[in-house]
């Protein structure tokens, strides 16, 4: 309920489905994962989202690629799963000669898009699982679209996929908040409805800083002068503190 709807950042990533990745790359805390979510749930796109929420333990390679199989098994039911699990249960699989190529074919025989999200793609360090996903983005057929946040830009052919118009960018700045979102939120969080020179002064402390609006919203529930409160706000806020 305390979500700040971002229709308009909802319709931009709608209006480019065709793109084979699209990059959500901000720090911690600008709501990344959040507004893929709000695009999983819109009504603006009607394709399935196969999600995977990434861990340190997803650097390993077989750990990952069983993730996204399944992942994409629970959104398309038609999906051939079967046939590239069994790729990974061999002892040593080859990565770009069975598994990545069987999982290319059984996206292509699709009969509708989907979605594949890879979220806090930043935890993914291992070299080979880099290059594994490369070597998808090279192959990946019309029927799926490759969503990724991440704290930091991954080490991928970027470059050659944004040259030739096949890469999104969605950055901080993007994500920031306007002053109407940061008075939307404030009041859905603390019940405080801000004016003008209060909120325009929170804007410039937070920078618009998703998270740091959240923060600042939960200390002014209840606060006898949101005024004198707004006007001490900074980094050492003890929310902001134990957040960072």
């Amino acid at each position: 309920a305390e979500w700040v709807q971002r229709p308009e950042l909802i319709d931009y990533l709608s209006g480019h489905n065709a793109t084979k990745l699209v990059l959500v790359d901000a720090p911690a805390g600008f709501g990344k994962t959040t507004l893929v979510a709000q695009w999983r749930a819109s009504a603006t796109d009607c394709r399935p989202f196969a999600w995977v929420s990434l861990d340190p333990g997803d650097n390993d390679p077989g750990r990952l690629w069983w993730h996204v199989v399944c992942a994409v098994q629970r959104a398309c039911p038609g999906f051939r799963a079967e046939d590239v699990l069994g790729t990974l249960r061999v002892q040593v699989p080859e990565f770009t000669v069975t598994v990545l190529p069987g999982l290319v074919n059984a996206l292509a025989a699709l009969a509708a898009p989907v979605v594949l999200v890879l979220d806090d793609y930043h935890l993914i360090t291992e070299r080979a699982c880099h290059q594994q996903l490369n070597f998808l983005l090279a192959h990946l057929p019309p029927s799926a679209q490759l969503v990724l946040t991440s704290r930091t830009d991954p080490p991928l052919r970027l470059g050659r996929l944004r040259a030739g118009g096949q890469l999104l960018d969605i950055r901080a700045d993007q994500l920031r908040l306007a002053p109407a979102h940061v008075a939307a939120l404030v009041h859905a969080v603390s019940g405080v409805q801000l004016n003008g020179p209060d909120l325009t002064d929170l804007v410039a402390r937070t920078e618009g800083w998703p998270a740091g609006v959240y923060l600042a919203a939960l200390s002014l529930r209840g606060h006898p002068s949101p005024h004198e409160f707004i006007g001490q706000f900074s980094g050492d806020n003890r929310f902001i503190g134990d957040f960072l």
